[in-house]
């Protein structure tokens, strides 16, 4: 004859197991362009982390971006091997240099002209 359905399991007796724990939240990375948009518009405030100079030595820090812009004026922060440097109305500010890298040598791999912290210090790893 045909096959009989099989009966259902009762579910096991007691609460129901609780839900996996939450994640802890992290600070959002983006390694590419996917979804850059999303986080620049979203974040409260936007770092970049990046290398002060091109491989040839030539300022990555310019004063008029030459590539397609995710979202204009969202940048507070940019940290670099040489600097730390806060992205101001007035311009950007140097507030923290790499040990035994000097502001003039900072400056002379930033196109833009730099703001010198009057507390300007040397960056703690």
């Amino acid at each position: 004859g045909p096959p009989r359905p099989r009966p259902r399991r009762p579910p096991p007796p007691g609460p129901p197991p609780p839900p996996p724990p939450q994640r802890p939240r992290r600070a959002l990375v983006a390694g590419g362009l996917g979804g850059a948009m999303d986080l620049a518009i979203g974040a409260r405030r936007v770092i970049v982390a990046m290398e002060h100079a091109t491989g040839k030595g030539e300022p990555k820090i310019v004063r008029q971006c030459s590539f397609p812009l995710t979202a204009k004026g969202v940048v507070k922060t940019i940290v670099t091997n040489l600097a730390f440097i806060d992205v101001t109305p007035e311009g950007l500010v140097l507030r923290e240099v790499a040990s035994g890298v000097t502001a003039e040598e900072v400056q002379a791999l930033t196109e833009p002209k730099l703001i010198v912290s009057s507390e300007l210090r040397e960056m703690e790893l």
